[in-house]
């Protein structure tokens, strides 16, 4: 399968791994939706490890394609970063994607909402939303996914990438914002 759109950057939201930590606690402990891998410290800790011992992946970006957002403050002045630069990027066209890096709690995903809203030309994914909804089913795969990632393993990106492919091609949008890809 042919993915549908280029990838034009990579929006990488650069957080302390202390305030991430922070972020992880208080969005389990306000979140509607308890996730297991926000609940417990033991797993938050080896998603923020995993993620520092994945950045090496960014170097195959920089410079050309590696646009770096501190995700430091508020979420509305990380935003009017993130507004300034797409706008740079002439973020219109079709047929592209936008890799979105950051570690776990640096606002990836609430950042992606605020795009989309003020850009809905685009749409917008999470790979760990693809990767929860496959670990859901009852099949092989599925139980394989939900124990890996209950143990805070990385997914391969084989399996990743034939998840988001799926979505795209699924997609009546050509622009996207992928939520925490790639990793290795």
């Amino acid at each position: 399968m042919k993915l549908k759109a280029n990838l034009k950057f990579v929006l990488f939201f650069k957080l302390d791994q202390k305030v991430m930590l922070r972020r992880l606690t208080k969005r389990a402990q306000q979140s509607k939706n308890k996730r297991y891998d926000d609940k417990n410290p033991d797993i938050q800790l080896k998603r923020i490890k995993a993620f520092m011992d994945s950045t090496e992946i960014f170097n195959v970006y920089k410079p050309d394609k590696f646009k770096e957002i501190s995700a430091q403050g508020s979420i509305s002045k990380v935003f009017n970063k993130v507004k300034v630069l797409f706008t740079q990027e002439g973020m219109h066209q079709k047929n592209q994607v936008v890799f979105v890096m950051g570690g776990p709690g640096s606002g990836k995903g609430t950042q992606c909402k605020k795009i989309i809203k003020a850009y809905p030309k685009l749409d917008s994914f999470s790979c760990g939303d693809l990767l929860r909804a496959k670990a859901k089913e009852d099949s092989e795969e599925g139980r394989q996914l939900d124990e890996d990632m209950k143990q805070g393993k990385l997914v391969s990106s084989d399996i990743t990438v034939r998840l988001m492919e799926e979505y795209m091609w699924k997609s009546s949008r050509s622009i996207f914002l992928i939520d925490g890809f790639p990793r290795n």
